[in-house]
């Protein structure tokens, strides 16, 4: 009797385990706004350039961008994304201040919290940006005869950041981004966009060389020398939003050509 009851615990407990490790869990979707950050300022005119991620592990169906009560972006998300990236461009039509919000809805029906960032808009036009750097001109030695002593190469320049930022193609927003770097790694400095604003680096950690922002964190060492890098050509901005499904078209079929019929020749 004993070995009875025993032998049926067991079963139980074995059927309780299969069960927990093939039900799935039933969390709460979460959304971020990625750009822009919060309390950034940006003049009347401007194209702001707004980024949001949401995730949840059993799939994301709907995601909403709002700039105060006005929606921005929503849509269907195609069935089965966990993970889903929306970029999405705007112009302030008056100077104010802002909320820029997201939110993302499961496959089950439930919505997460409202992220949000706010940012300023000002009543004066966009700035014409100025390089930050200028070229030196290369020495003239006064005398033929003269010795310098070989100058002492300091290490690489380096550049720490002061906060979570992604890592892009290109000098822009508007570039996918390669990898995100979390504030306080440090990575190697190679060169500067034209107009000063981007930074190209490279990560050893995993092997990646993008750009990120200027602003993003402080540059260790004289960065007077550095050299000045032209990016890549800006992508074009599809013509359909991220979350439509892309357009399947038919393959082509080659026509048929009916055999040519041969003659009986007669004997």
């Amino acid at each position: 009797m004993k070995r009875i009851i025993f032998f049926a615990m067991t079963i139980a407990l074995l059927l309780s385990a299969c069960e927990n490790k093939t039900t799935p869990s039933g969390g709460v979707p979460r959304a971020w706004v990625d750009q822009p950050l919060d309390g950034s300022v940006f003049p009347i005119g401007a194209v702001v350039h707004i980024t949001t991620h949401a995730s949840d592990a059993q799939g994301i169906s709907n995601v909403a961008i709002y700039v105060g009560a006005d929606i921005l972006d929503t849509g269907a998300i195609p069935e089965g994304q966990t993970y889903v990236l929306l970029n999405q461009d705007w112009v302030a039509a008056k100077a104010g201040v802002y909320l820029v919000s997201t939110r993302a809805q499961s496959v089950n029906g439930t919505w997460s919290s409202d992220a949000v960032t706010t940012i300023t808009i000002l009543d004066t036009p966009p700035l014409t940006s100025t390089p930050r750097f200028t070229v030196t001109p290369p020495f003239t030695p006064t005398s033929r005869f003269t010795v310098t002593p070989s100058p002492t190469l300091a290490g690489p320049l380096t550049f720490t950041l002061t906060q979570n930022a992604f890592c892009r193609q290109g000098p822009d927003v508007s570039f996918p981004d390669v990898t995100g770097i979390t504030a306080g790694e440090t990575v190697d400095l190679l060169n500067v966009s034209a107009d000063g604003f981007w930074y190209y680096v490279y990560w050893k950690q995993f092997n990646a060389k993008c750009w990120v922002g200027a602003r993003m964190g402080n540059v260790n060492g004289d960065i007077s020398g550095i050299g000045v890098l032209a990016g890549p050509a800006q992508p074009s901005i599809p013509s359909r939003l991220p979350h439509e499904p892309p357009v399947e078209i038919p393959p082509t079929v080659a026509p048929r050509v009916p055999p040519t019929a041969v003659p009986t020749l007669a004997r």
